[in-house]
């Protein structure tokens, strides 16, 4: 069996193209891939043909097709959401048109003379390389395998052994050899299905040296799914990117698709159970041979959780804290994005997680009165002031409406947030958290409706997003039922979490004058 297409290759098939309605008009043609995530199909010719009469070539428009059917050599392939961009007029060498002195009005080319053919450009949503797909809905998927970067790294509680033995060849001779084998990983069921972690190895180059002779082995790691009951390309897609978001998640870093392959229970094939490649558009192309995350930003591996216990949690827990957790994320997707930026996200992610966590009843609202309370008379106080200068300016007091709804301060928020993962943990990401709760949701609110930030410097917004980011972190990891021993583990080991330490102890502690303030007032309670 061929190995997967990887993703970060570019790959190029010549043959004919023709629609499902259509299957007579062959349209010859090649279908590109950039090894970037982009797919494009060039057509010599067009679908809907064109009309040449009395030195006027009519040319199609631009069209747009759901599916589109090709072969190359032994290969089927079914295209998926094809649009042309363009429609051009090449002509022979020898001709002695040229495009000055052509007119173009629509799709109308005036010239006299004949033109060597039309070639029509295109690109290609998604592609199934291996088979002819009769409809992208049809549940025919009975399961994949994908490949994802960094994925040899989170399961790194595969232990690998090498042994020294007599292996057989071919002839049967008995020659010193070496055995690889990999102990194998509980697989994981998520509503029946089954998940698998799947190793491939491959010899590399030998090396010969003076002294010693080094060998190299490949060993290639992916995750293999099989379904209960098969799926359609969509729901398949759909749970690729919740493997890759988990992925993301314990390493740190936003990771990329390597490779997808799917297995067909139907299809036009003579070969029913012939896997089948799929190309499609990615924000971010894995690579085999590009550097992987940084084993220290790693958050967990499979050695602190091991796949069946974390992956039916992930599952379970997705649509809860899938906004929150894509939030954070995204500061791993875009590196580039500005300080201001970065902080709406973070705070954003917090408010997010924490609506959903209330939802499920799992806040615990021990400060929420007196945080509202002492909110709502700062504000009546404020008002009560504002009405009397608008009184002597001779303008009207408006009362607001009271809706009954009770409306929890993104601060108190944050501090229930931090509050649940427990003191001992916290602590070790935040040496006050009253603090913190405060600049963060002045900062978010200033941001939001002045654009801009006042009240703290450069060094305290970057301190409130690596703050924020770990209080999100740590709540999912809790989510996920990492013990609280885990949790400080990971804390301890985590450089960006040691990093929101520090800078919080640096920029994040009340002024020398207020701390002395509240000690003061402490004294006397």
């Amino acid at each position: 069996m061929k190995s997967p297409l990887l993703l970060c290759e570019e790959h190029e098939w010549q043959g004919y193209w023709w629609l499902p309605e259509n299957p007579r008009n062959l349209v010859p043609g090649v279908l590109k891939y950039d090894g970037k995530g982009k797919i494009f199909l060039e057509l010599i010719g067009s679908f809907s043909g064109f009309n040449y009469s009395d030195g006027n070539l009519y040319i199609p428009g631009l069209e747009n097709w759901d599916i589109v059917y090709g072969t190359s050599g032994n290969s089927e392939i079914t295209l998926f959401g094809v649009s042309t961009t363009e429609s051009n007029v090449s002509f022979p060498e020898n001709s002695e048109n040229t495009l000055f002195g052509f007119s173009v009005t629509e799709s109308n080319v005036s010239f006299s003379g004949n033109p060597g053919a039309v070639l029509q450009m295109a690109v290609v949503d998604r592609a199934i390389i291996g088979a002819h797909i009769l409809d992208k809905e049809d549940k025919i998927f009975s399961g994949f395998e994908v490949g994802i970067e960094d994925l040899n790294l989170w399961v790194k509680s595969s232990k690998s052994e090498f042994k020294y033995e007599d292996i057989e060849n071919e002839i049967g001779e008995k020659k010193c050899g070496i055995s690889l084998s990999v102990k194998p990983i509980p697989a994981a069921v998520v509503s029946g299905n089954l998940y698998n972690i799947i190793h491939s190895f491959s010899p590399g180059k030998i090396e010969y040296l003076a002294g010693e002779t080094v060998g190299t082995i490949s060993d290639k790691v992916c995750m293999k799914v099989d379904y209960v009951d098969s799926n359609n390309l969509q729901k398949v897609l759909e749970e690729v990117g919740i493997l890759q978001k988990l992925i993301s998640f314990a390493v740190s870093r936003f990771v990329g698709i390597i490779s997808l392959r799917l297995y067909s229970s139907e299809g036009e094939s003579s070969d029913q159970s012939q896997p089948v490649d799929v190309l499609y558009s990615l924000s971010n192309v894995g690579c085999t041979d590009s550097k992987g995350a940084d084993s220290q930003s790693v958050l967990f591996t499979c050695e602190l959780v091991s796949v069946d216990k974390v992956l039916p949690l992930w599952y379970e827990l997705y649509g809860q804290l899938q906004n929150a957790a894509n939030e954070i994320l995204s500061l791993h997707y875009s590196p580039k994005i500005s300080d201001k930026n970065a902080l709406l996200t973070a705070v954003n992610s917090a408010e997010i997680l924490h609506f959903n966590l209330e939802k499920q009843g799992k806040i615990s609202e021990v400060e929420e009165m007196s945080e509202c309370q002492s909110d709502r008379e700062s504000r009546t106080e404020k008002s009560g002031e504002k009405d009397v200068e608008n009184q002597k300016e001779g303008v009207a007091s408006v009362p607001k409406v009271n809706k009954g709804r009770k409306q929890k301060l993104l601060k108190v928020r944050l501090k229930e947030l931090a509050n649940r993962i427990g003191e001992n943990i916290i602590s070790l990401v935040v040496p006050d958290v009253e603090y913190w709760a405060e600049a963060a949701a002045k900062s978010r609110n200033k941001i939001s409706h002045e654009g801009h930030v006042l009240h703290y410097d450069e060094n305290a917004q970057k301190a409130i997003i690596l703050v924020t980011t770990c209080v999100v972190l740590l709540n999912i990891l809790k989510e996920l039922g990492f013990s609280s021993e885990n949790q400080m583990n990971i804390v301890r080991g985590n450089p960006g979490m040691r990093r929101a330490f520090y800078n919080a102890q640096l920029y994040l502690m009340p002024p020398k004058e207020e701390a002395d303030e509240k000690s003061h007032e402490d004294s006397q309670v």
